[in-house]
């Protein structure tokens, strides 16, 4: 079609200008009012198109520079993640110890306030069963920033609620010390370094949104902190959403991050079929909504404390 187009228009200027060199006749005035007239409208075009070109330069640039904020935060995100190890009870409190539950958690706060799951610290189904663990509490290590690798181990105190932990499967852990079986690793007291991203909520998710899931899977030897990237899949009817970002076993408790960089939620397990894996993410409102009423109980406990004491 643009080939029978473009012949066509060369005819007809072949024979405008056979006629107008043929008959020298001044050109009427009509014409060169229709001929300001195109070029004024080709003015305009170009000008447009322009435009558009620099709308575009400044959306990339903007783009590009979201690309680097989230770059820059990446290294306080990674030291903030942490792998957790919790012996059972009877079993040696140490990391050689088959006997454990375990999984991923990241840092709440500077005095080392860790979210989880609750399955990390137990795989019982009854929901007022007290944890199985060994009287110390869990094992944390926090990663080098560069490698991965585990640099500085910790010992931290489980805390959960109950019905409301099993409800959400969520749970706290708080450090208490330094791990010094052999040769001491980290410092105790100090400042942790804390996740210090603004929770997403639930409408900031869109589906495409592209997301990064960080823990420590078994498939990468359990002891390296791994990141997944890959994009919201699918949203469920139970606070939760599903993620092509999947790290697998042990990466459960670890934080997944929204491309806007806001947290989006907490990895959760994988949710497969024989043909496609998915990592599941509880969102970061259920998390908002776990913390609010944790704190209440603990307003509770402390008020009948306090009354106990009268």
């Amino acid at each position: 079609m643009s080939t029978f187009v473009n012949e066509s228009s060369e005819k007809k200027a072949s024979k405008i200008i056979n006629q107008n060199s043929s008959s020298l006749k001044p050109r009427p005035a009509y014409l060169e009012k229709i001929l300001i007239f195109l070029v004024i409208l080709g003015v305009m075009g170009v000008s447009f198109w322009l435009s558009q070109i620099d709308k575009q330069v400044v959306s990339s640039n903007e783009a590009v520079d979201q690309k680097e904020v989230m770059e820059l935060d990446l290294d306080n995100i990674k030291a903030s993640v942490v792998n957790v190890i919790c012996p059972e009870a009877g079993a040696p409190f140490n990391l050689e110890t088959d006997q454990n539950q375990g999984g991923s958690g990241f840092v709440l706060n500077e005095s080392g306030r860790i979210v989880t799951n609750y399955h990390v610290m137990t795989t019982d189904e009854d929901p007022y069963q007290t944890i199985p663990l060994h009287e110390e509490g869990c094992l944390v290590l926090f990663p080098n920033q560069a490698t991965g690798f585990s640099e500085e181990v910790y010992v931290a105190k489980p805390v959960y609620y109950e019905r409301l932990s099993y409800d959400y499967d969520l749970a706290f852990l708080d450090i208490y010390d330094v791990y010094d079986e052999g040769e001491v690793v980290g410092n105790y007291p100090k400042k942790f370094q804390a996740i210090e991203l603004p929770f997403c909520k639930n409408e900031d998710i869109l589906l495409g949104d592209g997301v990064i899931s960080l823990g420590y899977p078994a498939a990468t030897d359990g002891y390296t902190l791994t990141l997944a990237e890959g994009i919201v899949s699918a949203f469920t009817d139970f606070e939760s959403i599903y993620s092509t970002s999947s790290l697998g076993a042990g990466g459960s408790g670890g934080p997944v991050i929204n491309q806007k960089g806001c947290l989006a939620g907490v990895y959760a397990g994988v949710v497969y079929d024989d043909f496609i894996y998915y990592g599941e993410v509880y969102t970061a409102q259920s998390i908002e909504d776990f913390i609010r009423q944790s704190e209440s109980i603990e307003l509770k406990r402390e008020k009948e404390r306090l009354n106990s004491e009268l």
